[in-house]
């Protein structure tokens, strides 16, 4: 849906106008000026900062109006995504019962249905992250902390349900891969008798192919499972920096804490979902073919990929929990 595009023009010249109001009242109470034109300037400069806040505050609630929609279509998304796998569980039991080819149809199109939903869901993200992308950075910095109070909470709650809306977006492309074992469920329905040990042997090589596709959150890019393992490292050492160092490198520190905090969070979920393909995966197996060799080690193989994974992700959490004691540690040695 389209979203009120903000622009932050008028509050960055509001800002300067301030700050040149203020750079004018330390000259003249640096130079002993004349007092009643320091008080009309002091007066001058605190109704200019009301504006300004209010200004922005305006913009804020026109964001949070946006934040509002966006999070009821993401809610819709997912709730339509939700009812589509459980249709998809459903039709593949049923058409293995009574082959009907509108059970059949349904399953088939699953996958391609919910990777609509997803890409509809990551649009608009994408969309409304634009709209309001101005106020990210920092702003009103001539302003007196005191009139942008109210400002803050407004924003951090944006920020925050964003995270929710994206990260049930996730969940979204997530499901879309959960359903694609359920099209070799019905294949396998429709062919048992005519299936092989080896056709379910090559069914299972690819069921371990989509697991390794989708344990990729935990193994590429920068926050993988390894990386925040060896980040509590890192952080042992920092805890034992000078107090002046860590102090100086405490909001870096935060930031690195939230993003294994967050990698962690990514790490669970995928392990959450490999497990449910897998599970899914084996259940288009019949009992039938579970006495071959081949088809007992391919199973075998799927199921220790990921236990593997699980005992990594676990380590992870383990090094993210003691991360959380050590950041908590350093936050102490500040606090007043």
């Amino acid at each position: 849906m389209p979203y009120t595009m903000l622009a932050r023009a008028t509050a960055d010249t509001m800002n300067n106008s301030i700050k040149e109001f203020k750079k004018e009242l330390d000259t003249l109470k640096k130079n002993k000026g004349d007092k009643k034109k320091i008080a009309e300037l002091e007066k001058q400069i605190d109704l200019k900062c009301k504006n300004f806040a209010a200004k922005v505050l305006g913009d804020f609630h026109i964001a949070k109006q946006g934040c509002d929609a966006l999070t009821l279509q993401i809610e819709a998304y997912l709730k339509n995504a939700s009812e589509s796998v459980q249709a998809t569980k459903a039709a593949a039991e049923r058409y293995k019962k009574a082959r009907a080819n509108s059970d059949k149809s349904i399953v088939e199109a699953a996958p391609a249905h919910l990777k609509s939903v997803y890409d509809l869901a990551k649009k608009e993200m994408d969309d409304y992250a634009v709209t309001w992308n101005c106020y990210r950075s920092n702003y009103g910095d001539a302003v007196d902390p005191k009139y942008m109070k109210e400002i803050g909470p407004v924003r951090e709650d944006i920020i925050e349900r964003t995270k929710t809306c994206r990260g049930k977006t996730d969940q979204i492309e997530q499901m879309s891969k959960e359903v694609e074992p359920y099209k070799a469920v019905v294949a396998d329905a429709g062919a048992l008798t005519m299936a092989t040990p080896e056709e379910k042997v090559e069914e299972l090589k690819k069921l371990l192919t989509l697991l390794q596709e989708m344990a990729k959150p935990l193994n590429t890019g920068k926050g993988t499972v390894e990386a925040v393992v060896n980040n509590l490292e890192t952080f042992k050492g920092k805890v034992k920096q000078k107090k002046d160092i860590i102090k100086a490198s405490m909001t870096a520190n935060e930031q690195a804490y939230a993003f294994n905090v967050k990698s962690t969070q990514g790490h669970v979920s995928a392990l959450a979902s490999m497990k449910k393909a897998l599970t899914t995966g084996k259940s288009a197996i019949h009992q039938m073919y579970l006495k071959d060799p081949g088809v007992a080690e391919k199973i075998k193989e799927c199921d220790e990929y990921v236990a593997g994974w699980d005992t990594k992700v676990k380590e992870g959490m383990t090094a993210c929990n003691e991360m959380a004691k050590l950041m908590t540690q350093m936050q102490q040695m500040f606090k007043k």
